[in-house]
């Protein structure tokens, strides 16, 4: 059996899903959240030590209408906040379970109001160590890429791994909405990554699909160029 220590995680479909129900976009990030919460929580009944979502890119963060983003980010900030004032049982899980959160990507883009939420998130959770969410936002692999090169002191593997925002391999990527790429997720760390479609949106999936996901993985051949 392949051990599996590091899944990332691509959501997608959350604005397919609305639009094919006649729902504005934000509905579909609402139900998409909910779905997050869900699938957190199967994470965390798995031996599966680190989790990656790839919650917004940084092309989104350039490219969607400025309405999408404003919606979205409005959402953001009321999730953050209801966790962080415990408002819902989300840090209370985190806590029990020791789960660190990492926000991952170019953090000081986002609105303030946001970036100071997550720097509290991150701040609350530093000292666990038991398992580590990582969240990335305004994320963009080669942009990841290009600034550890910049970061590095000296030239070899080991000090250009330690300047990534993400130093672990990824193991599994899984992605919904139909799609087989990557969308410049973690591409250094996902180069000997297996991949697994789900034919359904975000909000649609169930455990049972995620894990059919794990059940493929544990038998996949992985060669890692021998």
């Amino acid at each position: 059996m392949n051990v599996l220590n590091h899944i990332a995680i691509i959501p997608d479909g959350n604005r397919r899903w609305a639009k094919e129900r006649g729902l504005p976009s934000y509905m579909g990030h609402f139900y998409g959240m909910k779905k997050f919460y869900e699938v957190v929580k199967w994470w965390l009944s798995k031996d599966i030590r680190i989790v990656s979502f790839y919650m917004l890119s940084y092309e989104n963060l350039l490219n969607r209408p400025k309405g999408e983003l404003e919606n979205l980010f409005k959402f953001f900030d009321k999730e953050l906040g209801d966790t962080i004032n415990r408002k819902n049982d989300f840090l209370e899980i985190l806590e029990e379970k020791e789960v660190k959160v990492r926000f991952v990507g170019l953090l000081d883009k986002l609105p303030k109001n946001i970036f100071e939420k997550i720097n509290k998130l991150m701040d609350i959770t530093k000292d666990f160590n038991r398992r580590v969410l990582n969240l990335l936002i305004a994320y963009g692999g080669r942009i990841e890429i290009i600034n550890a090169i910049r970061n590095m002191k000296r030239f070899d593997e080991e000090e250009f791994r330690n300047n990534l925002w993400v130093r672990e391999d990824v193991d599994l990527i899984i992605r919904t909405g139909g799609y087989s790429r990557l969308s410049n997720l973690l591409i250094y760390q996902s180069a000997y990554a297996e991949l697994y479609v789900i034919n359904k949106y975000w909000p649609a999936i169930t455990e049972e699909d995620l894990d059919k996901a794990i059940e493929w993985y544990s038998n996949v051949s992985r060669n890692f160029g021998r």
